[in-house]
């Protein structure tokens, strides 16, 4: 298990991570979403002891993180750019990946490489972003690594890898491994994650399971003449009609608009971008 406890990071005297507690549970898949300079990248440093906190600590099965090798070996980082050695060959860099930790199989490393069809003797100075991500992949899932830690996981990635990633990812999960993903694409988030932090300005300003979250907010096209009067984020007005996201159920939400003298032209479906959005807009404002 990952606890953070209280973390907060400055850069120039400022907080970019402000007093954030967290766990990430083993057997589960976490999302981390939040625009940019919301805090994500900065907090990725200090899961994975890149970064020392400023305040607070990150520990993993009570250990900090920060400077202790041993804890580090625990966590497979795949960063949104890939970093890898340009001169070397693909085979070449899983046997110097693998030197680093026990829990390696070349031959597992191997396999991979050809499910994501990477050709093990390439040069990574002549591999595309895509396929350098590719072979980020190959190496951490070669590893039998109890906490994976994703940036941006899909940038650059095939359809076809994608899915691949996303069994890896899955099965990883179901193995005991906690996984966190940070993504700027909530589509991909929605469907791979099982629980959901939402990051705005350094502090976590919402958690729950994706479950949850979507029973708990509703999307209408309603037609009203005052949208100020609504409990509500308006994500489309045309004249009098607008598309709105409650922080309600759908029950309690069909209430609340008919009690504002509102007329439902229809219910729609709600994605996770519309609750985020409402959250960051409406729910900071309560």
């Amino acid at each position: 298990m990952i606890k953070v406890n209280e973390l907060s990071k400055k850069y120039n005297a400022e907080n970019v991570i402000d007093d954030l507690s967290f766990t990430l549970e083993s057997g589960t898949i976490y999302g981390l979403i939040g625009s940019n300079g919301s805090g994500k990248t900065t907090l990725i440093k200090c899961l994975t002891g890149i970064y020392r906190p400023d305040k607070g600590e990150v520990t993993l099965d009570n250990n900090l993180i920060y400077e202790n090798r041993n804890a580090k070996r625990e966590i497979a980082y795949i960063e949104d750019t890939p970093q890898h050695i340009n001169h070397f060959t693909v085979t070449r860099m899983g046997l110097y990946y693998g030197s680093f930790y026990d829990d390696f199989s070349h031959e597992r490393f191997l396999e991979l490489a050809d499910e994501l069809s990477l050709n093990p003797k390439a040069h990574i100075s002549n591999m595309s972003l895509g396929q350098k991500k590719k072979l980020s992949f190959a190496l951490a899932f070669a590893r039998n690594a109890k906490h994976i830690i994703l940036d941006e996981p899909e940038n650059g990635l095939d359809n076809e890898s994608r899915l691949v990633v996303r069994k890896l990812i899955q099965d990883a999960a179901d193995n005991g491994a906690s996984v966190l993903i940070s993504s700027h694409d909530l589509t991909n988030i929605e469907d791979m994650c099982d629980t959901i932090f939402m990051i705005d300005k350094g502090k976590i300003i919402y958690t729950d399971s994706i479950d949850d979250i979507l029973e708990n907010a509703s999307k209408w096209l309603i037609k009203a003449t005052d949208a100020s009067d609504l409990d509500a984020y308006v994500l489309q007005q045309e004249d009098d009609v607008m598309t709105v996201v409650l922080l309600r159920d759908r029950v309690s939400a069909r209430e609340y608009l008919l009690s504002k003298n509102t007329t439902i032209i229809d219910s729609l479906k709600v994605e996770l971008i519309d609750t985020y959005m409402a959250l960051k807009e409406v729910g900071n404002n309560e």
